[in-house]
């Protein structure tokens, strides 16, 4: 059962203040009743309960999750004190209080928005709660935080979904070359709202969470990375990669891997990307291998035919180098050969670590998959092309009368509606047209 919320802010009121124990705040309850918000103000807690859930919902959306919590969020918003101005703008806090586990989001109103990061803050608790739900830390025991760039990352990603955004700042990542290797960046964390870093961070983060997530089973793993951070430990490197297939064994390739994800996210039309007909043209010349034989003569192989080649010790740098391009192609590509291209990386990668099992099948499977695909676009392009052929390009002339008509019609309709208009309208009709005089016509001669 979940533990109610109203229950754990009495015992937690009651502990750190006894005198005050039962002066319950003004408080309001979301719609998932899971947050429950604390302020004077009821507008402010209305809105604020209505920004948390937004959140949450974006968040479930973006892990394909069900709403299934169970532990509550606090928010607590109080006025900033004059007499403490070092004061966080903000904090979370996770801590057990004896009748369960308690999260509490503090807020400092008064205090710089930016400073505040409330989304942020949000994000951040339900994280937490997701990665601890039936795994509360012990009474006294420190709890794990999320990594800063998960939190960033989906922060980022939410904000863009809500209110848009622009791929100048990855642009100008690329451009200043400021792009840190992959383990000092997942180390890194923000240090201001108002600095260039925490831009750079926020961009990169936003990158890394969307290349993950296009990865094979992308959004699944993602959703074991949060359930195992309370056991995580200070390697994060070997943490994505325990949680996610296809990042390459050597860390060259998963420095390449970095880079490119944010390179891909500077493309302006990233959602756009090659046409389907140039994508299958790169995919299929992507996957043959060229070695050399023992005789050092050149030697071409598809990657179907893996038995004739990955034993040998040449074989090790082509596949590297397959899955190079493989990666480059999923950023420029068409997105309806995104999954695909990962399956395809997948592939490789097991060949890199010399396992085969499955892969006749799963080979099998992409090349139905890849020829079910482009027959289903010819025969759309097909009936795209009938529907336009058989369209009627010129007119029949069978309704000009009601054409006429209708515009005779309408150049006696008056630009009044009154009932005198109309009626003079009627007799101005029904009179014939007045004849010109003799002087007239002699004068307009």
């Amino acid at each position: 059962m979940r533990p109610s919320p109203l229950r754990l802010f009495a015992l937690v009121s009651f502990a750190l203040s006894p005198a005050r124990a039962f002066e319950f705040p003004a408080h309001s309850v979301s719609t998932t009743k899971q947050f429950v918000v604390f302020a004077k103000d009821v507008t402010l807690r209305s809105q604020v309960a209505s920004f948390a859930e937004d959140n949450k919902r974006e968040l479930l959306s973006l892990l394909e999750a069900k709403d299934e919590w169970k532990t509550p969020i606090l928010i607590n918003l109080q006025k900033a004190d004059p007499s403490q101005p070092g004061a966080r703008a903000s904090h979370v806090t996770l801590f057990d209080t004896g009748a369960g586990m308690k999260l509490q989001v503090d807020v400092r109103l008064g205090a710089d928005p930016d400073d505040i990061a409330l989304q942020s803050h949000l994000v951040e608790a339900l994280l937490l709660e997701m990665a601890y739900r039936g795994k509360a830390p012990r009474h006294g025991e420190a709890y794990r935080r999320p990594p800063a760039w998960l939190i960033e990352g989906v922060t980022e990603r939410i904000r863009r979904k809500m209110l848009g955004g622009s791929p100048q700042v990855f642009e100008a990542l690329l451009d200043a070359n400021r792009l840190p290797p992959l383990a000092a960046f997942l180390d890194s964390a923000p240090n201001g709202p108002a600095s260039t870093w925490t831009s750079v961070f926020r961009a990169g983060s936003l990158a890394l969470l969307d290349q993950l997530m296009d990865l094979p089973r992308g959004r699944k793993s993602l959703r074991a990375l949060i359930g195992g951070i309370p056991e995580s430990d200070g390697d994060q490197i070997a943490r994505l990669r325990d949680s996610f297939e296809g990042l390459g064994d050597s860390a060259e390739a998963l420095e390449k891997w970095w880079s490119l994800s944010v390179a891909k996210m500077a493309a302006a039309d990233r959602y756009l990307g090659a046409g389907v007909a140039e994508t299958e043209s790169r995919l299929e010349e992507i996957l043959r291998i060229k070695l050399k034989n023992p005789q050092g003569e050149p030697e071409t192989f598809a990657l179907k035919d893996y038995a004739k080649f990955y034993r040998r010790d040449a074989a090790r740098a082509g596949l590297a180098g397959m899955n190079h391009a493989l990666i480059e192609l999923s950023a420029q590509g068409s997105v309806l050969y995104r999954g695909l291209i990962g399956e395809y990386s997948q592939v490789v990668e097991k060949l890199l670590r010399r396992k085969t099992r499955g892969i006749d099948r799963q080979m099998a499977d992409l090349r139905k998959y890849r020829a079910a695909m482009l027959q289903r676009i010819d025969q759309i392009a097909d009936y795209l092309n009938w529907m336009e052929g058989t369209q009627i390009q010129v007119r029949s002339q069978a309704f000009e009368g009601y054409f006429k008509a209708a515009e005779d019609l309408e150049k006696w309709r008056s630009h009044r509606s009154d009932p005198i208009t109309a009626y003079l309208d009627l007799v101005e009709k029904a009179l014939p047209s007045p004849q010109p005089s003799s002087a007239a016509v002699a004068q307009s001669r």
